[in-house]
C-alpha cells in the first residue's frame, strides 16, 4: 500500500493505548482518504475510510434493530458525540 500523511488530527482522541495520534492519510493505491489510529505503542494501525463513514453517519444505521445513529442527522451525531445521547 502506498500512503501519503496529509496532517496529524490534533485533538482528536484515540481511546486505545496511550496517547496515540490520530492522522488523515491518503492512500494511493484506492485514491480514497482514510483515518489512521495507532495501538500496539504505534506498532498496529487501524485505517478508517473516511468517505464510508460520513455516508454512513449522513444516512444512518442500516442494521436490523436501526442501530443508534438511525435517522439522526451529522449535527444530531456531533450532539451526541458532545455527550447529549438524545442528539437534541
Amino acid at each position: 500500500m502506498t500512503h501519503r500523511k496529509i496532517c496529524s488530527l490534533d485533538g482528536v482522541r484515540s481511546y486505545g493505548n496511550g496517547d496515540e495520534p490520530v492522522e488523515l492519510w491518503f492512500n494511493t493505491d484506492v485514491g480514497r482518504m482514510v483515518i489512521v489510529t495507532y495501538n500496539e505503542g504505534g506498532l498496529c494501525a487501524t485505517e478508517i475510510d473516511l468517505d464510508d463513514l460520513l455516508q454512513y453517519l449522513q444516512r444512518g444505521s442500516q442494521s436490523p434493530d436501526g442501530g443508534f445513529f438511525d435517522g439522526r442527522t451529522i449535527g444530531g451525531i456531533r450532539s451526541i458525540a458532545s455527550g447529549n445521547r438524545e442528539g437534541n
